[in-house]
C-alpha cells in the first residue's frame, strides 16, 4: 500500500515538473505568467501572500470564497512560510485541478496562443498581457443582477394598486411631500409611484436597458447608484422649489445615464471599445435631455431639476462605487476627489432642506 502511494506522490511530482519544463522554455509564456505574477505581488516584494491571492482573484475572477482561496494557497505553498514565490505560483496557476478556479485568466492565454498559432508568428509582450477586454470578462448573470428588475416590479405594482384601490393610496405615504419632509423615508419612497402609465412604463423600460447591463458587471452597487441618483434629485428640487412634490423614478434613472460614462471613463483600458462606448451614451444623454426640454419644456409637472440632481450624484457616485477593474494612480485621486464633493455637497443640501419651510 504504501509502495503505491509512493508512485503515485512520484507520478505527480514527475507530472509538476513536466508542466513547468513546459512552461519554462517558452519565453513568451513565462512573460505572461511573470506579468500575472506582478499583478498580483501588489506590494512588490516578491512573494504573494493570501491576502493578495483574495484581492487578485477578486479582481479578476469574480466572487470565490475565502476559504477556498486559502486551501489553494496553503496548497502550493511548499516551503510553508505562508507565501507564494514565482516557482510556486507556476505551480499553481498550471496545475489541472486549479485550471476552473483561473479560468478567466485561462481564457486569455489560450486567446493569445490561438492568436499566435494562426498568424503563425509570436505575438509581443505588450499583446500578450493587454487588459482589453477585461471588463467586458466580468459580465455575468446571477441573483445578484436582478436588483433592478425587482425594482421595476414593485414600481408597476403600486402604481395599480394606488390606481384601483380608492380608500386608501400608498402614495400618501411614499411621494415626497415638501410639507412632511420630517418623514424622511419620503426621499427616497417616491421613486414608487408615478403619475401615469407613460410616465411609469417610460420609466421601466429605460432603467432596466440601462441598469441590467451594469448590474451584470457591478451587481448590488447598481441599485445604490439608482437610490443615490433619487435622493440627490430629490434634495435639488426641495431646495430651489421648496414647495413642489415629487413622484417617479426619473431621477435614479438619470443617475445610471451619468454611472455608465464614469465607468467607461474609470476601465477605459479595460474596455473593448470605450471610446464608442462613450459617444453612444453621450448621444442618449443628449438625446433624452433635448427631447425632455422640447416636449416639456411648459409642463410644470416635470422635474427637470430632480433630472440634473440625479445626473450629478450618479456621476459621483459612480467613480465612488463601481467597480473600477484596474486602479491607476489618477483614478485614485479622481475617487478621493469625488467622495468628497459628495461628501461636501451631501451635508449642505439636507442642512439647506431641513433649514427652509414651505
Amino acid at each position: 500500500m504504501q509502495s503505491t502511494e509512493h508512485i503515485v506522490t512520484c507520478d505527480k511530482k514527475t507530472a509538476r515538473i513536466i508542466r513547468k519544463s513546459a512552461i519554462l522554455r517558452n519565453k513568451d509564456v513565462v512573460a505572461y505568467y511573470k506579468y500575472i505574477f506582478n499583478e498580483c505581488d501588489t506590494n512588490r516584494d516578491g512573494q504573494i501572500s493570501i491576502s493578495e491571492l483574495k484581492e487578485f482573484l477578486a479582481t479578476n475572477e469574480g466572487d470565490i470564497p475565502n476559504h477556498v482561496v486559502k486551501c489553494i494557497h496553503q496548497k502550493f505553498d511548499m516551503d510553508k512560510d505562508d507565501q507564494l514565490n514565482f516557482d510556486e505560483f507556476l505551480d499553481m496557476i498550471s496545475h489541472p485541478t486549479v485550471t476552473e478556479t483561473f479560468k478567466r485568466i485561462g481564457s486569455r492565454y489560450l486567446k493569445y496562443v490561438a492568436e499566435s498559432s494562426v498568424r503563425r508568428k509570436s505575438l509581443k509582450l505588450r499583446r500578450t498581457v493587454t487588459d482589453t477586454g477585461m471588463y467586458e470578462e466580468q459580465c455575468t448573470f446571477n441573483l445578484c443582477t436582478v436588483g433592478i428588475l425587482v425594482l421595476s416590479v414593485l414600481q408597476i405594482m403600486c402604481f395599480y394598486v394606488n390606481r384601483d384601490n380608492c380608500n386608501y393610496c400608498i402614495s400618501n405615504s411614499t411621494e415626497f411631500d415638501p410639507s412632511k419632509k420630517y418623514e424622511i423615508w419620503r426621499f427616497v419612497t417616491f421613486i414608487l409611484d408615478h403619475s401615469s402609465e407613460s410616465h411609469l412604463y417610460g420609466n421601466v423600460v429605460i432603467q432596466i436597458l440601462l441598469g441590467v447591463p451594469l448590474e451584470m458587471v457591478h451587481s448590488w452597487r447598481v441599485p445604490m447608484i439608482y437610490f443615490a441618483g433619487a435622493i440627490g434629485g430629490c434634495l435639488l428640487q426641495s431646495v430651489v422649489l421648496k414647495c413642489s412634490a415629487l413622484v417617479g423614478g426619473s431621477p435614479g434613472l438619470y443617475a445610471f445615464y451619468s454611472a455608465h460614462v464614469a465607468t467607461v471613463l474609470m476601465n477605459w483600458k479595460e474596455m473593448s471599445h470605450p471610446f464608442v462606448q462613450l459617444i453612444i451614451f453621450g448621444i442618449l444623454i443628449a438625446f433624452d435631455a433635448i427631447r425632455s426640454f422640447v416636449l416639456h419644456s411648459y409642463d410644470e409637472e416635470v422635474s427637470h431639476l430632480s433630472h440634473i440632481g440625479g445626473v450629478g450624484v450618479g456621476l459621483l457616485m459612480g467613480v465612488i462605487v463601481l467597480r473600477n477593474i484596474k486602479v491607476t494612480r489618477i483614478e485614485k485621486k479622481i475617487w478621493y476627489a469625488s467622495v468628497g464633493i459628495l461628501s461636501s455637497l451631501a451635508i449642505i443640501f439636507v442642512i439647506w432642506t431641513a433649514s427652509l419651510d414651505c
